[in-house]
């Protein structure tokens, strides 16, 4: 097959997909914050404490911890006993990938965020999350 006829394949497949209708957010929706950890124990708590803002508290902060050696359980279990808007899944080392669908399982919120456990969110930025989609309701994916 030519790389003209692969193309044309792919766009017949793309014309064939359709937006889908969202539902609208509550007035005040829920966000689950997802963070994949592996072996980062040495930032892992920065990360969680930046998912916990006070400008914006509906949240859930589920981590999957993606069968980590080092001490990240240890953290991981202290937060979960501070904070009970944070879920901890555990499982052998899969990827990210797996991971973060890991996570995404246990999620409930009807906004999803996701954070590298090495990152650190700004202090507003679930609060601006939250006001993108309530400025664009139809929108479901921000960046």
């Amino acid at each position: 097959m030519n790389a003209t006829a692969k193309v044309t394949d792919h766009m017949e497949v793309l014309s064939s997909i359709k937006p889908m209708v969202l539902d609208p957010l509550p007035e005040q929706p829920l966000v689950s914050i997802l963070i994949s950890n592996y072996n980062y124990g040495e930032y892992l708590g920065d990360a969680i404490e930046s998912a916990l803002p006070a400008t914006y508290d509906k949240l859930e902060v589920v981590i999957c911890d993606d069968g980590s050696t080092d001490d990240s359980p240890r953290i991981l279990e202290r937060y979960r006993s501070l904070d009970r808007r944070i879920r901890v899944v555990y499982q052998g080392n899969g990827g990210q990938s797996l991971a973060l669908n890991a996570a995404f399982y246990k999620s409930t919120g009807d906004i999803i965020c996701l954070l590298d456990a090495d990152d650190v969110f700004m202090p507003d930025k679930v609060r601006r999350v939250v006001e993108s989609f309530g400025a664009a309701p139809d929108a479901g994916l921000a960046g």
